[in-house]
Parts: structure tokens; sequence; C-alpha cells
């Protein structure tokens, strides 16, 4: 599977209309940074946008691998897998080991070529991102973005009755794109793996 920078990309502007349609007489310099906000807590949680970070390389045993190789204005949101260029199988987790949060390193007996998969979530900069993000999540992630701006305290747009409904919305998004994800990249093991709570660590 390809990075999802691969992907066209879409202005995040491209996500302002829908949410235009949940919520009005919000400024637009205010919609975007909430919409930024919505897209962090997104793939943090999902792990839907994931990048390789190398295309590929051959393990040295003992060395370390930083996962420095990211698109711009994105930062490692963790769910690590590796899998064999050869055939696209998954590197058994007890095969290699996080040094840190951000780097790793192999044992000797992994000696193919190997493409190391993360995901990640956009920062606070962000202008676009994968175009599959708008194509089958727009409304989810709008209506996180929406449950943010009602639940501001005494603005024009604030609603608190409105938080629960478009924040329900928003977890159904994030779950499916967790499952999702987990059925595509077939990762289960290795997003175990990386977690810091992992006894692997």
């Amino acid at each position: 599977m390809m990075s999802m920078s691969d992907e066209q990309q879409v202005g995040i502007d491209k996500f302002l209309p829908v949410l235009g349609t949940m919520v009005d007489g919000v400024p637009r310099q205010i919609m975007t940074n909430q919409l930024r906000l919505a897209l962090i807590d997104f793939c943090e949680f999902s792990k839907y946008w994931r990048e390789a970070l190398y295309r590929p390389v051959t393990p040295v045993a003992d060395k370390v691998y930083d996962l420095d190789d990211l698109p711009s204005h994105t930062v490692f949101a963790d769910a690590l897998e590796v899998r064999y260029s050869k055939d696209d199988s998954l590197v058994d987790s007890q095969l290699f080991r996080m040094v840190s949060p951000t780097s790793l390193s192999f044992d000797s007996s992994v000696t193919d070529e190997v493409v190391i998969r993360c995901a990640v979530k956009p920062t606070m900069s962000i202008t676009q991102v994968p175009k599959p993000l708008m194509d089958h999540f727009v409304e989810g992630i709008c209506a996180g973005t929406a449950a943010r701006l009602f639940r501001m305290p005494n603005k024009t747009w604030s609603d608190p009755g409105s938080v629960a409904y478009y924040s329900d919305l928003f977890r159904v998004a994030k779950n499916s794109a967790l499952k999702q994800g987990l059925e595509e990249y077939r990762a289960f093991d290795s997003h175990e793996r990386a977690r810091p709570d992992s006894p692997y660590w």
C-alpha cells in the first residue's frame, strides 16, 4: 500500500462548505483552526493516515532508523508496521523494537528489504490532506469540528445542546476509520507493538 501522501491532496478549505451546513455565523479563521484540531484528533485516534517512511530499506542489525521521513506539516502518530518488500507480509513484531517513540532497530535475522510505515497526524499548520480523508470522512470530521464550535462559551454560534449529537457522529467516524485501517493494513499486531504501554517496550 502506497503512502497516503502519494494520493491526490485536497485543501482543508474544501471541508468548510460541509461544515457550513452544520453551523453558521463562525469567522472563517476560527472554523479553519477548529477543523485542524478535529483533523488532528481524528488521525491520532484512527491511525487512518499512514505513510511509508523508507521505500525500501535493507536492515542492518542494531542500526537505528529515525522515523522522521514524514510529509510536511505532519508528525508521527504511532501504529507502526513493517512489511517485507518482496511479498508485503508483516515482519514479526518480535524482530524489531522501538528504541524511542520515534526510532527503531531490527533483529539480525531480518535481512530482506522492508518498508516501514506509520500513522501520522497533521499539525496546526496543515493546509492539505489526502483526498481519502475528504472522500470517506468529511461529514464525520466536520461533525467533530461543529461539536468544538458549539462547545465554545458565549459565542453567537454556541449551542451546548448540540454538542453531544455532533460528538457522537465524530466518534462513529473515528471508530469506522480505525476499523477500516486495521482491516486494510492487517496491522493489529504491529499497531499494538508500537504502543508506549506495550510489554514489548
